[in-house]
């Protein structure tokens, strides 16, 4: 199964990606993680380190290192994509890259949170990580961001018949299940 995993900052997306691919048994792709793959690797490595930290990253770049990650053999039956796409470029050259393997999207999972559960989740994890990326001016900021982003991506996922919209509020196996539901009215479906 492939599938994308998108929600808004602090809805749980990278923990549920996790649990998902760990339940499908394939690769979870992490988008920042390949951003810092490839600053390392490259000789801009401080300009590709700086955009990953919290900067917008250019779309081809961050198109170019996902394909090149889809394209390893791991890949074949499937993959839980985490962070990507996060505009309209990146999902139509993903489709487009899966179209040209033979390949489709199977499902793009949207978790659903309350803004002011987002916010208080955001919050916690800045006590926690002593993150300095996440003041409450910027909070606000990252999730405005988000709903002005992701609009025409969520839009064209439900056009597409592949959005399966989970309640993200509560803890992890309540979600975890919830999106495993989804995703079984989504193989009936097909």
């Amino acid at each position: 199964m492939r599938v994308t995993m998108i929600g808004p900052p602090g809805s749980g997306k990278s923990t549920q990606a996790e649990a998902l691919a760990a339940a499908l048994g394939v690769p979870h792709i992490v988008t920042s993680d390949l951003l810092h793959e490839a600053a390392e690797a490259d000789a801009r490595g401080d300009e590709l380190q700086a955009m990953a930290g919290g900067n917008l990253v250019d779309d081809d770049e961050v198109i170019q290192v996902v394909t090149a990650r889809l394209a390893r053999a791991d890949t074949r039956g499937g993959f839980v994509l985490d962070g990507f796409p996060r505009t309209a470029a990146q999902e139509d050259a993903l489709d487009e890259w899966l179209a040209g393997s033979g390949r489709q999207l199977d499902a793009a999972i949207l978790l659903d949170v309350p803004r002011a559960i987002l916010l208080e989740r955001i919050a916690r994890r800045e006590d926690v990580d002593a993150r300095d990326d996440d003041g409450p001016r910027t909070r606000r900021h990252r999730l405005d961001v988000y709903e002005h982003e992701l609009g025409p991506l969520i839009d064209h996922y439900a056009r597409a018949g592949k959005l399966r919209r989970v309640d993200g509020d509560g803890t992890v196996d309540p979600v975890h299940a919830r999106v495993m539901t989804a995703l079984a009215a989504s193989s009936r479906q097909r």
